[in-house]
């Protein structure tokens, strides 16, 4: 039997979502592999949300144009709070290397 892709396995819509150790016990592999693959696709161009809050917790296709929005949402927020958290860190090295 032939096994689907992570793009077939892959449901649209939020409250679809499947996690990716449910992904990986489908691959026998480990969570991590998948999150790497996912992220391969992601920056080869294929559109895979994810929500980490709540019951829906996973990896899903966008059903409609407002679950992208709230995903790309979610991630300027996440990219925000990176930037912080990475310029007290550089301020830090800059002062201890003074």
């Amino acid at each position: 039997m032939k096994r689907l892709t992570i793009m077939e396995l892959l449901q649209e819509g939020e409250e679809n979502a499947i996690s990716a150790e449910e992904i990986a016990k489908y691959y026998h592999c480990n969570r991590r592999n998948i999150t790497r693959t996912i992220h391969n696709l992601r920056a080869k161009g294929e559109v895979i949300l994810s929500n980490n809050i709540g019951r829906t917790y996973g990896y899903y296709l966008p059903a409609d144009r407002a679950e992208v929005e709230r995903f790309a949402k979610t991630m300027h927020s996440r990219l925000k709070q990176i930037k912080l958290a990475t310029l007290s860190a550089e301020k830090y090295l800059s002062e201890v290397n003074q």
